[in-house]
């Protein structure tokens, strides 16, 4: 599994990388404490640049 399969959220993201990705940002939108726990800290920092420029 790849690096960034680790930070799966659910089973079912693990084959699907839209879900994945799509399950990460709902993660980082409803509770950034816990996403910066969970998720990759690559993948954190893109949505945390994506979220500075609508701002």
């Amino acid at each position: 599994m790849g690096r960034g399969w680790a930070h799966a959220i659910s089973n079912y993201d693990l084959h699907n990388k839209r879900e994945f990705v799509a399950e990460a940002f709902s993660l980082y939108i409803e509770n950034r404490i816990e996403a910066k726990k969970r998720l990759s800290p690559e993948l954190f920092k893109l949505f945390e640049s994506l979220d500075k420029d609508i701002k």
